[in-house]
């Protein structure tokens, strides 16, 4: 698979060592009401409760897609995609957040253009309401073969529109049958220099996943290890290992067509602290869905 974003690279490694091991519980139903795609999402953390529901329109005529999020917290956001209509690999996305209140308010914008299975780039505008410094992202991908190389820049614009890189990042990514491996560099405006290696295999039923982060300006290294196994009941177990002493297990099963069911915990071994959770997710079809 390309990764037509820089921050992409390794990304099966990422998922299989961050995702799926939930420390809160989590509810999620889906449904469909005139073809409008419907998730309310309920979540706790100790006394700590979120509800969250989002429509999504989706209007394949037109390559137009209108997402809606509302949370109990009082967040607020609105997503418009507009995807190969104006030419061919070309995606436009622009996304608005606030809250009841007003007083946080964010506006971002991106464009994403890939050609072909040559190249891709990617640029991305926020402008927060909290600070007069606008954000900005650029990344340019170049494939090859099996081999992609990428690049990317996060920077700053002040009031008077100056601004200095705060990251520079380049990277390679080699992508095989059955495996991957990514190499990222990354130079920020202080002259910091760190990198990200990743490494990824699908064997049958196992996966395995592999992460190394370092940091050449303190001599930091941290280090991740996950193994994933489906086994024959169709459920998924994984085991994370972490070099600050943190371990994390899951097992995720679809338990129907509809159901999804994953449980989790997290432990660490040096504080003896850990965090269980589960995460339940189910799709009502149209004809059971209700209503008004």
């Amino acid at each position: 698979m390309c990764s037509s974003d820089l921050k992409d690279f390794g990304k099966s490694t990422k998922d299989i060592i961050e995702k799926d091991v939930p420390t809160n519980e989590q509810l999620k139903v889906n449904t469909n009401y005139n073809n409008v795609k419907l998730a309310f999402t309920g979540k706790t953390k100790g006394r700590v409760a979120e509800g969250v529901f989002e429509p999504t329109w989706n209007m394949k005529d037109y390559g137009v897609e209108l997402k809606g999020s509302f949370k109990t917290g009082g967040e607020i956001s609105m997503t418009g995609t507009l995807n190969d209509k104006l030419t061919k690999g070309l995606k436009l996305n622009a996304n608005f957040v606030t809250s009841t209140t007003g007083k946080q308010q964010k506006f971002e914008t991106s464009a994403e253009y890939k050609y072909q299975n040559k190249a891709a780039v990617t640029a991305k505008v926020a402008f927060p309401s909290s600070t007069t410094a606008v954000k900005a992202d650029f990344s340019a991908v170049a494939f090859r073969n099996q081999w992609a190389f990428g690049a990317a820049l996060a920077t700053q614009f002040n009031e008077q529109m100056t601004g200095a890189p705060d990251v520079v990042s380049v990277g390679v990514q080699y992508n095989a049958l059955t495996y991957n491996a990514s190499s990222v560099l990354h130079r920020s405006g202080a002259g910091d220099i760190s990198g990200e290696f990743r490494y990824f295999k699908a064997c049958g039923k196992h996966s395995v996943g592999s992460e190394m982060k370092i940091n050449h300006s303190t001599g930091d290294i941290v280090g991740a290890l996950a193994l994933a196994t489906k086994m024959d009941s169709g459920a998924v177990s994984k085991i994370v290992f972490g070099s600050n002493g943190c371990v994390g297990f899951s097992w995720k099963k679809r338990i129907d067509s509809n159901t999804n069911v994953t449980l989790g915990c997290k432990a660490n071994t040096a504080t003896k602290q850990y965090e269980a959770g589960d995460r339940k997710s189910t799709r009502l079809n149209s004809s059971h869905a209700v209503h008004l």
